[in-house]
């Protein structure tokens, strides 16, 4: 097993994280997603494996402690932070998608569409992200090429059916054509998003 999903379905906070932190040690050397409320696991201490984790602002800042205003207005020195904090490779979801790694890197994704915001299509990412790194990709190239893959299906089926109103899993079979489709292109999917300036930026912000 090269990869792991965990977080869809789970409910219980406290009896997930029981479960999360026993089934971390099981596969120490496999990246590991960790969506939903599976990631409650990383308030109590930072990871020291491979691991992805896939807030939406509500639960970054359940996460962290802030107001979510907070974290969406200031969205890349917030998942810069709790990136090096957590010593993870966090994606925070929304209008755009930042992706930011515990060595201070940082990438912002503006391609993202309003249908994508439909129930259950965080879950898609997630598995997503599991089946790229499963193929052996590191959690940030990962982590991008299912934010970029993510997106151009939704995009996909907003053309056909509408801007709104499909259901998540009707996204999954948008994949393997929009995975040819980056597949033929000489760009890696990083270069799909801008790099702010992190340094700039964490100068800039209050102090978390």
């Amino acid at each position: 097993m090269a990869a792991v999903v965990v977080g869809p379905g789970l409910c219980d906070e406290r009896g997930s994280t029981a479960f999360v932190r026993r089934l971390l040690r099981l596969f120490r050397e496999r990246t590991v997603v960790l969506d939903s409320i599976a990631m409650s696991v990383a308030a109590m201490q930072a990871f020291d494996q491979p691991v992805l984790l896939t807030p939406h602002a509500g639960e970054m800042a359940h996460l962290c402690g802030l107001p979510k205003e907070v974290v969406t207005q200031e969205a890349l020195h917030v998942a810069c932070e709790a990136a090096i904090r957590w010593n993870a490779c966090v994606v925070l979801k929304g209008a755009s998608t930042v992706i930011a790694t515990p060595q201070g890197r940082a990438w912002r994704f503006d391609g993202g569409s309003i249908g994508l915001a439909t129930s259950g299509s965080g879950d898609v990412l997630a598995g997503l992200m599991g089946g790229f790194a499963a193929r052996g990709l590191p959690p940030e190239q990962a982590a991008a090429w299912a934010v970029v893959v993510h997106a151009m299906a939704g995009r996909k089926l907003g053309r056909r059916v509408g801007p709104l109103g499909y259901l998540a899993r009707e996204l999954a079979g948008e994949v393997p054509a929009v995975v040819r489709q980056i597949g033929r292109c000489a760009a890696p999917p990083l270069q799909k998003f801008t790099t702010p300036d992190v340094d700039r930026m964490r100068s800039a912000s209050t102090s978390l």
